[in-house]
């Protein structure tokens, strides 16, 4: 195997020298491009093997779909938990939470989650800051 592939190697440069030619006068005149091959090194092939993290589904329960799922939602595609801003629906405060444990976790987990809520709204999707998947929640509160 290997003294083929070097039988192909030496092939292809020895007919590259002999057709190499040089016309800065006019004529052509067959001229070697290369006269020594010194040697041929033939590295080893490595496998390169991938690995991917297979993808995990959206599940979703949705009390009220209103703007809550909105903000959730928005949480979920940026990965991160964060506060979204914007308008409240008529709320007077926003809590969001993340929990790894259940969306029930989550909601306890939210600020002012000891208010009266009016809205609420739990995601499953990937934490980037946490690195591992899990409960996005938000709800609005008076």
């Amino acid at each position: 195997m290997k003294n083929r592939l070097l039988a192909t190697i030496l092939l292809v440069i020895t007919s590259l020298i002999s057709y190499g030619q040089d016309c800065k006068t006019g004529t052509c005149n067959r001229t070697p491009v290369r006269t020594v091959v010194s040697e041929v090194v033939v590295q080893p092939t490595v496998q390169v093997v991938e690995f991917f993290q297979s993808v995990q589904p959206v599940r979703s329960t949705v009390v009220q779909a209103s703007v809550t799922s909105v903000k959730t939602a928005t949480q979920v595609a940026q990965s991160t938990m964060r506060h979204v801003g914007g308008t409240l629906g008529g709320a007077r405060y926003e809590g969001v939470g993340f929990s790894t444990y259940s969306p029930e976790d989550a909601l306890n987990r939210c600020c002012y989650s000891n208010r009266p809520r009016r809205e609420q709204s739990v995601q499953y999707g990937y934490n980037h800051r946490l690195r591992t998947y899990g409960w996005f929640a938000t709800i609005l509160c008076d």
